[in-house]
């Protein structure tokens, strides 16, 4: 299902009602769509109650830029979302112990929605390919077409276990991958429970 909403304030306000301030766990990804919509819950200080597993991270320095967790510790920090509710990949190097042990946690729950921005040429988290077919919740990638190579991402397997699956793109940005999203090798097996909400 395709829908249109006219801005972030809109497509914001629909999330917060639906998802984010209630008890549940999103899949959520660190991409720049998404961080521009959870914007609004700064500007309109609104708590976010629901647990945040982030989707994906970037293997470098805990205080880089590229990494996806900066602005979610933002959020931590200006008591938007409390600090046992998001849960991610918080290191800098692969670490079989650390996987495990996230593993073990994300495996115990049930995924209510997964809220992720639809990547360029229609990917998701870190996942650009189905050749890896990984049976962890998440694990390790170190041939990323983009930099940085090495990644933790979640697994295909988890993103179908989701209840729901909402995708965000933005329609100037998107629009070759939004046309060929029926045809999306990721996605094709989720297409009934799939949203794609368009800016």
């Amino acid at each position: 299902m395709i829908t249109i909403l006219d801005n972030k304030s809109k497509l914001f306000n629909y999330l917060y009602k639906k998802f984010f301030c209630k008890n549940q766990n999103i899949l959520i990804s660190g991409g720049s769509s998404i961080k521009s919509i959870l914007y609004e819950a700064i500007k309109k200080s609104k708590i976010i109650n629901s647990k945040l597993i982030l989707a994906d991270e970037r293997l470098v320095s805990l205080n880089s830029n590229l990494r996806n967790d900066i602005f979610f510790k933002g959020l931590i920090k200006k008591k938007i979302l409390k600090k046992k509710n998001f849960i991610n990949y918080n290191y800098k190097f692969y670490s079989k112990k650390k996987i495990d042990k996230l593993n073990d946690r994300v495996k115990k729950m049930t995924i209510n929605v997964a809220i992720m921005g639809l990547g360029s040429n229609g990917h998701v988290a870190s996942i650009f390919n189905l050749k890896n077919k990984n049976l962890s919740n998440f694990y390790l990638i170190n041939n990323s077409p983009k930099i940085p190579r090495s990644r933790i991402t979640i697994s295909l397997k988890n993103i179908h276990k989701c209840k729901n699956i909402i995708l965000i793109a933005a329609k100037k940005n998107k629009e070759k991958e939004i046309r060929n999203i029926r045809n999306n090798s990721l996605l094709k097996n989720n297409l009934r429970k799939l949203k794609l909400l368009i800016l």
